[in-house]
């Protein structure tokens, strides 16, 4: 399984653009207490 770059949830809040920038590129983790709980992807990625 390919690893999917992440932000903690705390940075992901602080840091927006950087997050947006990285879900453009590709697929994007959001993790809490170190675990992936969310994937942020943009809509080229859906289609």
């Amino acid at each position: 399984m390919q690893s999917i770059p992440g932000f903690k949830a705390s940075n992901f809040t602080r840091h927006k653009s950087g997050s947006f920038d990285a879900a453009i590129r590709s697929s994007t983790a959001i993790t809490r207490n170190r675990k992936p709980k969310f994937v942020l992807l943009s809509m080229k990625q859906i289609r």
